[in-house]
């Protein structure tokens, strides 16, 4: 690749800086008045002295500049870098970044300058080399350019990515263009899983919809309703293929499409009704289900708070794991690393829920949280909001 900055005979070509420029001036100056101490600078320092003349040469620190632009320069021309130590290359990365790097990670952009960024690119080495890294420098490349728009388009259809599709993925140099452009992707993707799903599930069963035959789910936290296949034993089929899925999170792995998803996807589309619902209709679907899981039968209608702000009438399970592990209110600092930490963090959103279902309940509200449903509909394979 030939970006204009090489001879014939690749020889790097670039104007004399300030700093040389003014040294050779200093050198080829004789003074002719009595020779006057010098003091060190930033720039140079005085080495040798012959009658009337002073002979300067560049301080370390000009040198290391003067270096660091011509490591600058080689890696923006793609060429390899030559003449360059490991430490000159520290120092570079020092100056530029900031700070300092892992010594495997400045091995490894090391050994990339070495070869040049228009070798990686010709071979397109992040798709071969686990180990590359690619430069931002690069990342507004033709080639790389392509590769990401390919592994965008991939990734849209619900097809596992290969390791470097997803490193090419998201080299936006712009970040608030990357954020646009995968959550589009995202929602793509999302609803091409979830209706090949839909799709596979019907199959499985022998249920075949008919072209202008619609199907219906009503969805409020994890509970699906089916309606409007043309018999209620379809209907009834494919709710209960939905739960039987959800409940084989092992076999089907990302390919499970559970009432959650279902409302995520819809919500992703319908932002107002997520306002309109809110933490509050959060909490209240949090709190159904544990107690659902739980197998006691227990409702959010028979849970109370003390004066304290206990929980009153909560199955003796969940009871003890919160009273054993909710330390400290929601929002405070969690002082635990690892599974401890999950295990508060999970005590407490719990806690929460139930705290706040109780107030929706005695508020009077439980009814209108409770009809804030999801509705999306599945025709001729396409699954969409309503």
């Amino acid at each position: 690749m030939d970006l204009g900055i090489y001879n014939k005979q690749n020889i790097i070509k670039r104007d004399k800086s300030e700093i040389e420029i003014l040294l050779e001036s200093l050198n080829k100056t004789k003074r002719r008045t009595k020779p006057q101490p010098v003091q060190q600078t930033t720039l140079f320092v005085p080495a040798a002295r012959s009658g009337d003349a002073v002979t300067f040469e560049l301080s370390d620190q000009a040198k290391q500049k003067l270096k660091n632009e011509e490591i600058e320069a080689t890696l923006n021309s793609g060429e390899p870098l030559k003449n360059c130590t490991l430490e000159e290359f520290d120092n570079y990365y020092y100056n530029k970044h900031g700070h300092k790097c892992s010594p495997e990670e400045l091995n490894c952009w090391y050994r990339q300058a070495l070869k040049g960024d228009n070798a990686s690119i010709e071979e397109r080495e992040w798709r071969h080399n686990p180990n590359y890294r690619i430069p931002l420098r690069i990342w507004d490349s033709p080639e790389v350019s392509a590769d990401r728009e390919a592994a965008i388009k991939k990734y849209k259809t619900g097809a596992e990515l290969e390791p470097w599709e997803k490193k090419v993925m998201r080299t936006f140099v712009n970040a608030g263009i990357e954020g646009d452009v995968m959550r589009e992707a995202n929602h793509v993707r999302e609803q091409n899983i979830m209706q090949n799903t839909i799709a596979d599930m019907l199959s499985e069963a022998g249920i075949k919809l008919a072209p202008d035959e619609e199907i219906t789910f009503s969805v409020w936290g994890r509970n699906v309703e089916v309606s409007g296949a043309n018999d209620e034993e379809t209907n009834r089929r494919v709710a209960d293929l939905f739960l039987q899925r959800a409940d084989n999170k092992e076999k089907y792995g990302e390919n499970v499409v559970t009432g959650q998803r279902m409302s995520n996807f819809y919500y992703a589309v319908n932002r107002d009704k997520q306002q309109e619902s809110g933490f509050t209709g959060m909490w209240l679907k949090a709190a159904v289900r544990h107690l659902e899981d739980s197998g006691t039968g227990i409702t959010v209608f028979d849970l109370s708070l003390d004066d304290e702000g206990n929980i009153v009438g909560l199955p003796e399970e969940l009871d003890t794991f919160i009273k054993e592990n909710a330390k400290g209110e929601l929002l405070d600092n969690v002082d635990a690393a690892g599974e401890e930490r999950q295990t508060i963090v999970r005590a407490r959103n719990m806690r929460e829920a139930f705290r706040s279902a109780i107030k929706t309940v005695e508020n009077g509200e439980y009814e209108k949280f409770r009809n804030m449903k999801c509705y999306l509909t599945y025709k001729n394979g396409v699954l969409e909001c309503k």
